[in-house]
């Protein structure tokens, strides 16, 4: 029996909503059923973020993204980044794949500037309140910059402070050819460095804010030619099982099991 036509849209919909944007994505290519209820706004309206319409009534095309249906407005968020905060000195869009907040705190709301000539001492400082967040996620920090023109003389970036006292020199650079401890190029041609994670806990109990340091006050040799983009904020993924909902579905259908 297919149980799609006994089942409403709308509780096929709900039973989606329990998952993710992905995997809603991938159930609409199950049959027409789950394709028709892949589109419904009160299902879209789950994944989008918790403040979504505030943030988007700050920004001057906000009503061209009210006329947008739940999912067109999703993905607009996912592909389309927008500029938020007091002096516009965040970026903000939506993680594809989970629907988190994905933020981007750019240079200009450091409080140093952005881009180093000749100079010996790095101290550049940002701060996030966590309510901007999405709760309950676990989210990896990134520095974003590039390296242009005339350049200092370069030296070994040690991510733990303690290290250069406790191991050798050797031991360092073998710590920071760890995967994910290396500058790594994007698809944009920025360089991308990993300093640190944190987990942003509750809104309701967890209400603070998150700093973020970047700096170099020790070795005081002449700096150059470091163009800071700023720093990103994105969620880590977080394998999820299909809810057993879903599951139990997938056997009435006889559609098997979701690869």
């Amino acid at each position: 029996m297919d149980i799609t036509k006994t089942l409403p849209e709308e509780c096929i919909a709900n039973i989606i909503s329990g998952t993710s944007p992905r995997e809603a994505c991938r159930l609409s290519l199950v049959s027409r059923a789950f394709e028709s209820a892949g589109t419904s706004s009160p299902m879209w309206e789950r994944f989008l973020p918790p403040g979504y319409q505030e943030i988007i009534s700050s920004f001057s095309s906000s009503s061209k993204n009210i006329m947008l249906t739940k999912k067109n407005l999703y993905f607009h968020l996912c592909n389309n980044p927008i500029l938020i905060g007091n002096r516009n000195n965040m970026s903000f869009q939506i993680d594809k794949k989970s629907g988190k907040k994905f933020l981007i705190l750019v240079a200009r709301g450091f409080s140093e500037v952005g881009h180093l000539r000749n100079v010996c001492w790095l101290d550049i400082k940002s701060r996030v309140e966590t309510k901007i967040l999405s709760p309950k996620t676990k989210y990896g920090a990134y520095s974003i910059y590039s390296m242009t023109g005339k350049r200092g003389d370069a030296t070994n970036a040690y991510l733990n402070p303690r290290m250069w006292s406790l191991k050798s020199n050797e031991e360092v650079l073998l710590f920071n050819r760890l995967v994910g401890r290396l500058p790594v190029q994007r698809e944009d041609m920025w360089l991308e460095l990993e300093i640190g994670e944190f987990y942003n806990g509750s809104q309701v109990y967890d209400h603070g804010e998150v700093e973020m340091c970047l700096k170099e006050v020790q070795v005081l040799n002449d700096m150059s030619g470091l163009v800071v983009h700023g720093i990103e904020l994105r969620p880590r993924e977080e394998l999820k099982l299909i809810s057993k909902r879903l599951v139990s579905i997938f056997h009435l259908l006889g559609k098997g099991h979701l690869l």
